[in-house]
């Protein structure tokens, strides 16, 4: 999923940085304090903190499994502690399911993106970029000033979807080939 976005991210003259906590730290678990029992793998939420550049305007997480929701919003909370005015994006399978739980659960999100993300998040900071907002485009979901949940209409409803619909791609053939950083794939290899 990294690696599409960043594609998609690319075809239009961003430069994104991928950070994979279990890529870089592959075969490495540690111990949750706050959650007895429970060991992560991957590298430790100071260690990918530090791999994010502290010029980061916009940082985005994916999170696949409601079950890695509780480890997701603390590290999520820890990084808006380092980066105070950084647009925060949550995506993924349970903010497409559960945005609006996502958002209320964890204040320091500010949009999430629904459904395949490569159009939406490239629209979401496009605008961000322009304009300076992240409101009002499909395929996100974000609480307004008074707390209210708003996620925009699809603008097109084919048969068997609603307004609500996740986006879809449409065209497999608009889409760049994957962006693997220079090393990213030689580290699974490695590893076996």
């Amino acid at each position: 999923g990294f690696a599409y976005i960043a594609g998609y991210l690319k075809k239009f003259g961003y430069d994104p940085i991928i950070v994979d906590a279990i890529a870089e730290g592959l075969n490495k678990t540690w111990p949750l304090k706050k959650y007895p029992g429970y060991y992560c793998q991957g590298i430790k939420y100071n260690d990918i903190i530090e791999l994010i550049p502290d010029s980061s305007n916009v940082i985005g997480f994916s999170g696949m499994f409601s079950g890695e929701w509780p480890i997701l919003r603390d590290l999520i909370l820890m990084v808006r502690q380092s980066f105070p005015k950084a647009l925060i994006v949550l995506g993924g399978e349970h903010a497409t399911s559960l945005s609006e739980f996502c958002l209320r659960d964890c204040s320091a999100i500010n949009v999430c993106v629904r459904g395949e993300g490569e159009q939406t998040f490239f629209n979401l900071i496009n605008q961000y970029d322009t304009k300076g907002t992240y409101t009002g485009i499909y395929g996100t979901g974000y609480l307004d000033n008074s707390g209210n949940y708003l996620q925009p209409p699809k603008p097109i409803i084919r048969k068997g979807e609603n307004k609500n619909t996740p986006s879809r791609i449409d065209n497999i053939n608009e889409m760049p080939w994957p962006h693997w950083p220079n090393g990213y794939l030689e580290k699974f290899w490695k590893n076996n």
